[in-house]
């Protein structure tokens, strides 16, 4: 591509393959981003936890604390989406640990992804625990 990887341009181009459910092209672009911040992985981690397959946003999410990033209140909601779509409640667990230390359990976004997460997993008093941490309720 003759874009030369413009980070803004790069970015809007994984959002546009995601968008139109050209998961693979999106990806392969990703793929040859040099450098990768963390709005860049959310677009990708986003695309795969509302499209699947669900096992690749949790993946991602992985490979993006391998590199050091810190995810943020817009990446625990999309990670726990494709948890909860897996139904996946040990690694929902370890995904709200990382919650914890990063501190995010009383973000409301965050908060409403872990409930849907347990709830979703069959994990009712996990979820009421969440919901009584959660300071601004909407």
């Amino acid at each position: 591509m003759g874009f030369g990887f413009h980070p803004v341009l790069a970015t809007k181009l994984v959002h546009l393959y995601s968008a139109c459910d050209c998961l693979h092209n999106a990806h392969q672009l990703f793929d040859r981003i040099p450098q990768r911040n963390l709005f860049l992985w959310n677009v990708l981690i986003r695309a795969y936890a509302w499209n699947g397959p669900y096992e690749v946003a949790i993946e991602l999410y992985y490979r993006l604390l391998e590199i050091g990033l810190v995810p943020d209140n817009f990446t625990f909601p999309f990670a726990l989406k494709a948890c909860s779509a897996l139904s996946a409640i040990e690694e929902g667990r370890r995904i709200h640990e990382d919650v914890i230390r990063n501190k995010w359990e009383t973000d409301v976004f965050v908060g409403a992804a872990l409930i849907d997460m347990y709830a979703k997993c069959s994990c009712v008093v996990n979820a009421r625990q969440v919901f009584d941490k959660i300071l601004e309720r909407d």
